[in-house]
């Protein structure tokens, strides 16, 4: 059908009819598509978290009477952006910067969804603003030495909690979130001067790895973290078995450790004013919308991802065998040097394999 775009708001500039050829559709129906679309080729959490970002442009969208996706804009999308800032922070009480940028994110590659499949014109979502989630960090890759601090502290102050034992997981194996939470006790070795871990696949049960039977794996850990482990488990672990009748290693409260918990321990232990006491923003820590309760809020803490990419570009300097990082971290060398290894090509050309070393240093006149 032809759809003519109205000028849907009095206080803008005047703009000439558009004529293209789009389906009307409101932005419940649109939303609901696209999941139904989604489900079919991402993860259930992804789907969730699309859910939980998406609902908040419905409600918008429906209090401002926008019942077609074809009738929203730029200057629509601003204003949701301004709205989601003020207005539904009140709704879900946690819109950080982060989270700011991640909804906007999602919204923009649902309206580029909406422009393939003709629910809105083609380029619309080039109109829906990101933005960049400032920090006073300048390496876009945590140093490791912080992730080791970090441990230090948990050690300390949390010693065989579960706040600790999931910090140690996170920067001893480079793991996601995903893998902490599928492992079960049966999945954890403690063999006299180090540790196993399994990592196992097991959809019909609750904790399907991000790359399915292909993320499946057993790695080494260090004597301290199976240790660790061990003391967490006699000490300090509610003995528990899930609704599906299996013992899952990491327990909150009565069951499996959520989702967002992990995440949740890591924002918490990693804020610099926690470990050294200081602020790198020079907030006062008394007044800082990132204290205790609210440590999603802090500008200058890590998350689990962030610890990922830190020990993978740990080990990349320290010329681990890509293959060897790819299997312990369930990870292939072709995203391993796009999204993880964040070396200089100094520190790359350092840590070319050592027969490479030898051979380069010699040079073509020596045989």
């Amino acid at each position: 059908m032809s759809a003519e775009v109205p000028n849907s708001g009095s206080d803008r500039p005047p703009k000439r009819p558009v004529y293209e050829q789009v389906y009307e559709i409101s932005p419940r129906d649109a939303v609901d598509e696209y999941i139904s679309c989604k489900s079919e080729e991402v993860e259930p959490t992804t789907i969730r978290n699309y859910h939980k970002h998406l609902k908040f442009f419905i409600e918008w969208a429906e209090q401002n009477g926008l019942e077609s996706m074809y009738k929203i804009d730029g200057y629509d999308f601003k204003e949701f952006a301004k709205w989601r800032k003020l207005v539904g922070n009140e709704v879900d009480g946690s819109l950080s910067p982060r989270t700011q940028k991640d909804s906007q994110k999602t919204l923009s590659q649902f309206v580029k969804w909406c422009g393939r499949t003709e629910f809105t014109r083609r380029g619309t979502h080039e109109k829906v603003r990101v933005p960049n989630v400032s920090s006073s960090r300048p390496d876009p890759t945590i140093d490791y030495h912080f992730v080791r601090e970090m441990v230090k502290h948990a050690d300390k102050y949390h010693y065989a909690s579960i706040k600790h034992v999931v910090c140690l997981l996170f920067a001893e194996t480079g793991a996601r979130t995903g893998g902490l939470r599928a492992l079960d006790i049966g999945h954890f070795e403690h063999k006299g001067n180090f540790g196993i871990l399994h990592f196992r696949s097991d959809k019909p049960n609750g904790t399907r790895l991000k790359n399915g039977v292909d993320g499946e794996r057993k790695i080494n850990i260090s004597l301290y973290c199976a240790d660790v482990i061990s003391d967490y488990i006699e000490h300090k672990r509610n003995d528990t078995i899930d609704e599906y009748g299996r013992e899952p290693l990491l327990v909150a409260g009565e069951g499996r450790i959520g989702e967002s918990t992990p995440r949740k321990y890591i924002y918490e232990l990693s804020r610099p004013c926690v470990i050294d006491g200081l602020c790198p923003s020079g907030i006062d820590i008394d007044s800082c919308p990132g204290r205790e309760g609210h440590a999603h809020k802090c500008k200058d803490n890590i998350s689990p991802k962030e610890i990922r990419s830190s020990y993978i570009t740990y080990l990349s300097k320290e010329g681990v065998h890509k293959d060897k990082i790819g299997y312990r971290c369930n990870v292939c060398p072709t995203v391993l040097e796009k999204h993880y290894n964040q070396m200089t090509l100094d520190e790359k050309r350092r840590n070319q394999p050592g027969n490479l070393q030898r051979i380069t240093r010699k040079g073509v006149q020596h045989d």
